[in-house]
Order: structure tokens, then C-alpha cells, then sequence
């Protein structure tokens, strides 16, 4: 895709600032977590070939669909329970393990 260079950097950049803020800001009682969302069905993917597009990228993931947008909510909801208060500095894919 054109543009692909410029997104991937900014894909990098979120994870290598989640761990430098993590390390930063942690002694201070402040988590630092990212997701990183795979092939997620929303609609953003109308403007690349809609849901066609999504099943056709969903078939290449292992798990051999896209995602939901319910699926990242609940990881969104395990990091902000107390059941993740030892997780610091992660980046959680949530990809279907693509």
C-alpha cells in the first residue's frame, strides 16, 4: 500500500515509546501498556474494498478470520482490571497471531 513505510514507522514508534514510558513512569504507581489490533472488522476497511477485503485478510491469519472490535474492547477491559496489575510495559497483540 503506498504509505506503508510511514505506517509501519509509526507502528514501531508506539511500541518503542510504551517501553521507554514504562521504564519512565512505572516507580510512580503509572502503568504503560500498548495493543497492537490486527485485522480488526470495522469499518475504516470500506475505503480499502470493504468487507471483502476484511474476509480476504482475515483468511491469512491463523486463526483464519479478522477480529472483532468486541475481541480488542476486552483486552482494553483485562489491562484496565486489576487481574493485569503486574503487566507493565507490554505491547499485546491482538491478532489472531498474525
Amino acid at each position: 500500500l503506498p504509505g506503508g513505510s510511514a505506517y509501519s514507522a509509526t507502528k514501531g514508534a508506539i511500541d518503542a515509546l510504551t517501553i521507554a514510558l514504562a521504564k519512565e513512569v512505572g516507580s510512580q504507581g503509572v502503568r504503560v501498556n500498548a495493543l497492537r489490533p490486527g485485522v480488526i472488522d470495522t469499518d475504516i476497511h470500506e475505503v480499502n474494498g470493504g468487507r471483502d477485503a476484511v474476509r480476504q485478510m482475515g483468511a491469512t491469519v491463523p486463526l483464519g478470520r479478522a477480529g472483532t472490535p468486541a475481541e480488542v474492547a476486552d483486552a482494553v477491559m483485562w489491562l484496565a482490571s486489576d487481574a493485569s496489575s503486574y503487566v507493565h510495559g507490554a505491547v499485546i497483540d491482538v491478532s489472531g497471531g498474525r
